[in-house]
């Protein structure tokens, strides 16, 4: 923001230009203030690259104003329509792609945005007819203190990628030896506006001495405690035979015990005349059913050991 009074001095000197020209193609108070940002990707050099007002033109009431840059071809533009634009009227504008990003997986950034304030337009209504445009040479430079350069000292963009879950059991159709250590991406390119929010048993702790945001493990931190499992992806399914997202039973689904007898390992033997099976149908189930096939062979061997 300006002091009081800047911009009216301003409009009597040839700021914000560091050649003086003396042109009266440029009214001194058509334009009293400018600055540029010039974006990440490009390798702007304040000792060899500069800005420069490149042309004016009218088309009615309304001026376009296009600036460049000897670092990229992108071209700045900014218009302004005399007859309702008060003074000192202020634009901000990109050149190239927007500067929120153009698509969700976009990653790119303008390459460079800037502002103007204009002033009064009278002598510039006069200095350029309608239909007509001035182009000036390569000496408007801009003051190199209203340049900034990002190149290299800018976060660009956010992606968000979770570990994949641990489960009780590889589902049947994957390979134990596949790598199933590939994370699972939640959202790429996040520019804009971005807000970190703690979450569950998370506490995030800024540093602004050293620039630096910290986030750890803090049991009740963020969110507090959560009792039950949360999806670490959109969609995400549970297995079908199981509550729970990392699968495997609940602890209503697991026998700990048989007539009293437990342990971590409990043998079932199928004594003469019972056969003890997998359910074919039923995942996790074992049948206990009657056979006769052990009595009829054992029936048959007596029989014929009596009538000899």
């Amino acid at each position: 923001m300006a002091r009081a009074g800047w911009y009216d001095e301003s409009e009597y000197r040839d700021y914000p230009f560091q050649t003086v020209l003396n042109s009266n193609a440029l009214p001194q108070e058509a334009i009293v203030d400018f600055g540029a940002i010039m974006g990440p990707d490009i390798a702007y050099d304040d000792t060899q690259d500069n800005v420069y007002l490149y042309s004016i033109s009218r088309t009615g009431t309304v001026f376009t104003y296009q600036f460049r840059t000897t670092a990229s071809d992108d071209t700045l533009t900014f218009t302004r329509d005399s007859a309702t634009a008060g003074e000192f009227a202020t634009e901000w504008a990109d050149a190239g792609t927007p500067w929120e990003g153009s698509a969700a997986h976009d990653c790119t950034l303008p390459s460079w945005r800037g502002f103007l304030v204009t002033g009064r337009f009278d002598a510039l209504l006069t200095a350029i007819a309608s239909g007509d445009s001035i182009v000036f040479p390569a000496l408007w430079l801009i003051e190199p203190g209203r340049i900034q350069s990002l190149n290299g000292s800018r976060v660009q963009s956010f992606n968000v990628v979770n570990s994949p879950r641990r489960h009780a059991a590889l589902p049947s159709m994957c390979d134990p030896d596949e790598d199933s250590t590939d994370l699972v991406v939640i959202a790429r390119c996040l520019q804009g506006h971005i807000a970190l929010v703690e979450g569950y048993n998370c506490a995030i702790r800024q540093d602004e001495q050293n620039n630096r945001l910290t986030v750890s493990a803090n049991l009740g931190a963020g969110k507090g405690r959560q009792c039950e499992e949360i999806p670490i992806f959109e969609n995400e399914q549970k297995p079908d035979d199981s509550p729970f997202y990392t699968g495997g039973p609940s602890c209503k689904q697991i026998l700990k015990s048989i007539n009293g007898k437990g342990g971590k390992h409990l043998q079932i033997r199928a004594g003469r005349g019972i056969r003890i099976y997998t359910d074919p149908q039923q995942a996790h189930t074992l049948v206990v059913d009657r056979s006769l096939h052990d009595f009829a062979a054992f029936c048959g061997s007596s029989e014929s050991s009596e009538g000899a």
